[in-house]
């Protein structure tokens, strides 16, 4: 993975302070920009063109496709958002005409019994939305406000508030 924080992220790259790096590997992607736009050029975090492995030519296509509706869904839920609050459905256009989108494809590893090694740690994603798409094997949690820890694929029936 390059300074634009996209491409292939290896196995134990990701790392908490005082904490067994994460058992997962990563094709991180965003917004594909040129290095002479003005955000990349800045050195704006997570803004820069997107890296492709030279050795597996057929990812690139079907990954670009599926990132495009992703982001497309992204925008109607915006819209869908922006009239749930009593506004147009336009209303949060101008505020993300540029906004930051990234896809990451992971791949996790079988954890060690007794371990203190996680597949991906805790964390907060940042931006708007967070899409995911869970396979039913589970594993991925989430934390509710009031603490509690939820299965993703379980989020229609869990409470996301106390």
């Amino acid at each position: 993975m390059d300074t634009y924080q996209r491409g292939f992220v290896a196995n134990g790259r990701d790392q908490q302070p005082g904490i067994p790096p994460d058992l997962k590997e990563s094709f991180d992607m965003g917004v594909d920009l040129p290095r002479s736009h003005h955000a990349v050029a800045d050195g704006v975090p997570m803004h820069g063109p997107n890296q492709w492995p030279s050795r597996c030519p057929w990812l690139r296509g079907p990954t670009e496709d599926y990132f495009e509706v992703l982001r497309a869904l992204g925008e109607k839920l915006l819209g869908a958002f922006a009239c749930s609050v009593g506004e147009p459905e336009g209303f949060f256009e101008e505020m993300v005409d540029e906004a930051m989108v990234q896809m990451r494809m992971f791949r996790y590893f079988p954890l060690p019994e007794d371990s203190a090694t996680y597949g991906s740690f805790e964390h907060t994603d940042y931006g708007m939305f967070t899409l995911l798409s869970p396979d039913p094997i589970g594993g991925l949690e989430l934390k509710t406000r009031s603490g509690e820890w939820c299965g993703a694929h379980g989020l229609a029936a869990a409470p996301l508030s106390p």
